[in-house]
């Protein structure tokens, strides 16, 4: 599989941490293609990942309904990263 069918198979929401909406990205996509797999080699070539890819919006959700909300582990957390980390992720996991 390669990055552009990795992005346009991907779900079209756009994540609290993304600078560009989704749905902007794929349309743009013949355009943006090559930097964002510029962006991926040179992540995976040097072993690092972005600064940016490293931050995520939590937000906690009930376990289950009912349970005392001052009680913090009756919470779990939901983490969303950026789109591009997701596409990082996803293809190193090839």
């Amino acid at each position: 599989m390669d990055i552009p069918n990795i992005i346009q198979d991907m779900k079209t929401a756009t994540r609290a941490m993304d600078h560009i909406p989704t749905s902007l990205v794929k349309v743009c996509l013949p355009t943006v293609c090559p930097l964002i797999i510029e962006i991926i080699n040179s992540s995976l070539r040097f072993g690092q990942v972005p600064c940016s890819f490293k931050l995520a919006a939590v937000t906690p959700i009930f376990k289950k309904p009912g349970l005392n909300p001052d009680i913090l582990n009756n919470f779990r957390p939901i983490s969303n990263f950026p789109f591009l980390s997701k596409i990082l992720e996803f293809w190193h996991s090839f």
